[in-house]
């Protein structure tokens, strides 16, 4: 099994930034997204560059859009 992985912090690129660079390069996997106080965390799974699942758990929980477009509101 082959594994990679991309650690950072979002105080630079937005997750639409960095979503738009996994587009473009047509990766696939999971890409996880952690609030800075660690509470809430978002996965988000893509084949070829498109999303086809998002889920947020933590203080909330939630799929689909709803999860991408909360995600997509955290700061830092």
């Amino acid at each position: 099994m082959v594994t990679a992985g991309l650690r950072g912090s979002l105080a630079e690129l937005s997750l639409t930034e960095v979503l738009q660079t996994l587009h473009v390069g047509r990766v696939s996997g999971c890409l996880a997204v952690v609030t800075a106080d660690v509470e809430s965390r978002a996965r988000l799974w893509l084949e070829q560059g498109e999303l086809v699942a998002a889920h947020l758990d933590g203080t909330e929980e939630m799929d689909g859009e709803a999860a991408l477009f909360q995600a997509t509101r955290w700061q830092d």
